[in-house]
């Protein structure tokens, strides 16, 4: 919860080293900084209720009860789009389940991290709970994956990487969680209002710098509103802020 609140009041400072590394919007870096603060005081929440459960059993005279147990050390692998809000929504429940974290930020973006970094410190947590180790992704991320004290590791990123990882940690039994690479296609039919799909296209296509897992990359049109719908779609691009390098969303459009 402190750390929650401590993210909040350094929001305006870590928005801009945000904005400086990743590329969104201010007002979007903002937000996520708001957003990782919301993680940290949800799953502070949790830890009240972080108990075991007695269930019913068919046998007389017998008790049956579950206990949570943390695994021990878990690794994190970030990515660079949401650098903040993504290494909060990994650690917190790690945290508050008992676990120590060792997290890999992406090198692109190491001052989001860090900043989680020192909130928990400042918030109390134990020197060696949370641990924040920059590098390469080949060299860091193979050697958490590798190394026995890992108990389990999330990771988001690429498909190839992802798959990569769950290779050498199935081999040593070890827990893994994978969020990795997709396309989303949005589907706009004949009865559909041309303007209001355009809206909501280019929300998704053009929110976040495009940079985000969800955005929108391909469009299905049936016929019957194929040219309204374009036609809508082409002013609500041109409506927007032009995003320059390589980080303009690429359209496919059947």
């Amino acid at each position: 919860m402190t750390a929650g609140n401590l993210l909040l009041e350094r929001q305006s400072a870590i928005a801009e080293d945000l904005v400086r590394e990743e590329g969104k919007t201010l007002a979007e870096a903002k937000g996520e900084v708001k957003r990782a603060s919301d993680v940290l005081r949800f799953f502070g929440s949790l830890g009240w209720g972080a108990t075991g459960e007695v269930l019913p059993s068919g046998l007389p005279d017998t008790t049956i009860t579950t206990r949570r147990e943390p695994l021990g050390v878990v690794g994190l692998i970030t990515p660079w789009n949401f650098p903040i809000a993504i290494p909060a929504w990994k650690a917190a429940p790690a945290l508050i389940s008992g676990n120590a974290v060792v997290i890999k930020p992406a090198e692109l973006t190491p001052l989001s991290a860090t900043h989680l970094a020192r909130a928990l410190h400042d918030a109390g947590v134990p020197a060696g709970v949370f641990n924040v180790v920059h590098g390469k992704g080949r060299v860091v991320g193979d050697a958490l994956a590798r190394d026995p004290r890992i108990a389990g590791l999330s990771f988001t990123g690429s498909t190839k990487v992802g798959l990569g990882l769950q290779e050498i940690l199935n081999a040593r039994r070890a827990r893994v969680q994978l969020e990795m690479g997709g396309k989303n296609g949005v589907l706009v039919l004949d009865d559909a209002d041309p303007q209001k799909a355009a809206a909501v296209v280019a929300a998704g296509a053009f929110g976040l710098t495009g940079q985000a897992c969800t955005a929108t990359s391909r469009v299905y049109v049936t016929p019957g509103v194929r040219d309204a719908f374009l036609e809508a779609l082409v002013a609500e691009a041109r409506a927007t802020p032009p995003v320059t390098g390589s980080t303009a969303p690429r359209w496919a459009l059947w």
